[in-house]
């Protein structure tokens, strides 16, 4: 029997039981609705700055040193080209589903002491 139906008596009927008056209002929005609302209530000028600052802090920093590794390992301009594409796209896709996931900001970026160790080993391969 399910929690909302009652047993009306011996004949084996059942009667659904009704919502307690004055529980009207509008219908439950799903997780979805909601969660996309609360995001463009919580956006302010300042939020998305801030955001945007520590977004460019976080790649410029590391990109000078990925790309004087792709200079020091005598890469072409397609292959830099594709090694920042890609740094850029995994790290900008990491960001927004964990972002999207934990509902709170993550920003994931590639390593700076990673990349000064390509500066010098990249080179020698």
């Amino acid at each position: 029997m399910s929690p909302d139906t009652t047993n009306a008596g011996s004949n084996g009927t059942t009667a659904t039981a009704s919502p307690p008056a004055g529980s009207g209002g509008p219908p439950k929005q799903s997780g979805h609705q909601e969660g996309r609302r609360g995001l463009l209530r919580d956006m302010s000028l300042s939020a998305v700055l801030a955001g945007f600052v520590a977004v460019v802090v976080s790649y410029s920093g590391p990109l000078v040193i990925v790309l004087a590794a792709a200079s020091a390992g005598h890469l072409d301009t397609a292959q830099t080209g594709s090694w920042v594409w890609a740094i850029s796209m995994g790290s900008g896709l990491t960001c927004i589903g964990l972002s999207l996931r934990t509902k709170m900001p993550v920003i994931t970026a590639f390593s700076t002491p990673g990349a000064a160790l390509l500066v010098t080993s990249l080179g020698t391969y």
